[in-house]
């Protein structure tokens, strides 16, 4: 379970590094969602966290759960939670039918990207979306990862993390025929 890895977590969630900029959940566009026990499809206000967007469900209860952000100069797209059952594909379209619903003023469409981790030298990438999606439809493959994004980002900046991302990996069954070398 991630939640025995919660405590190593010391980098922020909300943040991503595109480029120079720093994008936050105080950026200009940024949204929390993810999806509620019940299947109900959720995207919190702009700057919003994920605890205002969802109460009284916390950001544990949500899965599909990510921040997006879509400002003029950014239109980005970052998961922490995916259910591994549920194609990309399937939830960007639900995500897109809330947008509708909700009547927010964007679509996520083929201009935006996804933050993925490398789980070979442990950098993180940014893709296209919907090139993504082919590459890897549920969300990895033997190469990326959009799912463990807040474990590998904390790796990757924090060098005092203790836990060795490969066991952390296999741990979510998780099978590469590269063996992870």
């Amino acid at each position: 379970m991630i939640s025995k890895f919660i405590k190593f977590i010391t980098e922020n969630p909300d943040t991503c590094h595109y480029d120079d900029d720093e994008l936050n959940y105080r950026t200009i566009g940024s949204r929390p969602f993810g999806t509620l026990p019940n299947g109900t499809v959720m995207i919190g206000e702009k700057n919003d966290t994920h605890y205002e967007m969802a109460f009284p469900y916390t950001r544990d209860d949500l899965i599909n759960a990510g921040r997006m952000w879509s400002g003029a100069k950014h239109r980005i797209i970052s998961f922490w939670d995916l259910d591994q059952q549920t194609t990309l594909e399937i939830i960007i379209k639900k995500l897109n039918d809330t947008i509708v619903e909700d009547d927010l003023n964007f679509k996520i469409d083929k201009k935006w990207q996804i933050e993925v981790f490398n789980r070979y030298d442990y950098s993180i990438d940014f893709y296209n979306l919907f090139d993504f999606m082919k590459l890897a439809p549920y969300g990895y493959n033997n190469r990326y990862s959009a799912i463990f994004n807040n474990f590998a980002r904390t790796n990757y900046i924090d060098r005092n993390v203790n836990i060795n991302l490969r066991d952390f990996l296999s741990s979510y069954k998780i099978n590469d025929n590269k063996n992870n070398k």
